[in-house]
This record gives structure tokens, C-alpha cells and sequence, in this order.
């Protein structure tokens, strides 16, 4: 992932247990942290105000927040309720860290000065809890789990459920990512060969593309304008660009 002000990348490396961070221009590294604690790095985020870098860890079962600018340890969360953690993201102030833990089949946000605890959801709804991310406002946070085949969308500082969507058409929904205008809602659901845009207000379908062009959907992206939406598919072998408005 870049900085935000596009001066730095930081990269997990899940075969190496290490991240590091180096500088966007030149791959020149700034620091690197490797090792056990490290084990399967897979989830990633810079905080809005560039200041933190979070990363979750497959095998120690952790959370850890550091500082940017060193790597230096601020917190780490680690055990049995952070089993498999996955996607790692801020809010856009920057207080906030909502992580999607896909083996304890919770979804949990923290406060980023000292790690505490604002809320968590546990339970089959969230089994492979897999994607996770803010609106552009903070008001809420949306969830993608993969083995509970659903996206719901809560209320980011207490967790109360706004709607929830689940069934063959969401099989194995692994992101979600909020328009610029946080009018949207892009998922990309890996067995269902499909990429949705739904409403944000109240999850009706807006458009879906689905089929073998789409096999085996991964990431995707909102331009910074909003007018596009890229996506990447990994069975295929193919990304695409599209309009969001069709």
C-alpha cells in the first residue's frame, strides 16, 4: 500500500513473515521488520495521516500497530481472538483500526492510541470474516465474510447492524470497497465469479457483473475521481475498468 502522500510503499510479505516499508520512487528501503512475530504477514494499512502502519499476522494471530517512521512497536494484540486475522483499515481520522479476523469469525474496531477496544462482533454471520472498510465519512464500516457468503454494512462506532446481505449471489465475498462519495458500495465475491455495486443506504443492487470473464474475483478500486472502477480477477487471469455509473 502507498502512503498518502504517495512518497512510501509498505508490503507483506507472507512466504518471508516480514514487512517493510521503502520509498515509492526507488524501492529503496527505509526499514524492515521479519521474523516469527511476523509469521504469514498478510493484511496491510497506512493511516490517513500517515503516522501508523498496521499488519496482521496468519500464524502468531496478531494485530500490531506501529509507527511509519521507524517501524518501531506500538501495540500488538495476539491469541485466540485474533485467529487468522485478515484485512487491516483506518478510519479516514485516523483514531480508529477495524480489523476482519477470519479464524475467531469476528470483526472488531480499536482505538488507535492505545488499542482498546470500541466493539467487536463474533458468531457464524461473520464465519471467514475476510474484508473490512470505512466510508469515506466514518459513519460506517462495511464487512465482507467469506464462508458466511454475506456483506453487511453496521454502524461504525457501535456495530448496530444497517442491513445485511448473504446467499449464492455473495460466495465467498472477500472485498469491499466504498465509492469516493461514499454513495456506493463495490464487492467482489470469489466463487461467484462477480463484482456488485450496490447503495450504500440500503444495500439495493445498483449493477453485478458475473461469469467466467470474472472467475475467481479479487481486488478492486475506485479512481481517485470516482468515475471508474477497477477490478482484478485471478482464475481468469484479466483486470478490468469500468464505469461506475453502468
Amino acid at each position: 500500500v502507498f502512503s498518502p502522500d504517495g512518497k512510501y510503499v509498505a508490503v507483506t510479505c507472507f512466504i518471508a513473515d516480514s514487512i517493510e516499508l521503502m520509498f515509492a520512487n526507488s524501492g529503496e528501503r527505509i526499514w524492515r521488520k521479519s521474523g516469527g512475530e511476523y509469521d504469514g504477514a498478510i493484511g496491510i494499512a497506512c493511516s490517513p495521516d500517515g503516522r501508523y502502519i498496521a499488519v496482521s499476522s496468519n500464524f502468531p494471530n496478531s494485530i500490531e500497530l506501529m509507527r511509519a517512521e521507524d517501524g518501531s512497536r506500538l501495540w500488538r494484540k495476539a491469541g485466540g481472538e485474533w485467529l487468522r486475522p485478515r484485512g487491516v483499515t483506518f478510519s479516514h481520522d485516523s483514531k480508529y483500526l477495524a480489523a476482519a479476523i477470519y479464524g475467531a469469525d469476528a470483526v472488531e474496531v480499536m482505538r488507535v492510541e492505545d488499542g482498546a477496544r470500541l466493539w467487536r462482533k463474533h458468531g457464524v454471520e461473520y464465519d471467514g470474516a475476510h474484508g473490512v472498510a470505512f466510508s469515506p465519512d466514518d459513519r460506517y464500516l462495511a464487512v465482507a465474510s467469506v464462508f458466511a457468503d454475506s456483506i453487511e454494512l453496521m454502524n461504525a462506532k457501535t456495530g448496530a447492524r444497517i442491513w445485511r446481505k448473504s446467499g449464492a449471489d455473495w460466495d465467498c465475498a472477500a472485498v469491499v470497497m466504498f465509492a469516493i462519495d461514499g454513495k456506493y458500495l463495490a464487492v467482489t465475491s470469489f466463487l461467484a465469479d462477480s463484482v456488485e455495486l450496490m447503495r450504500v443506504k440500503d444495500g439495493v443492487r445498483i449493477w453485478r457483473r458475473s461469469g467466467s470473464e470474472f472467475d475467481g474475483t479479487g481486488g478492486c478500486s475506485f479512481s481517485p475521481c470516482g468515475v471508474y472502477l477497477a477490478v482484478g480477477c485471478v482464475i481468469a487471469d484479466a483486470y478490468e475498468i469500468m464505469r461506475v455509473e453502468d
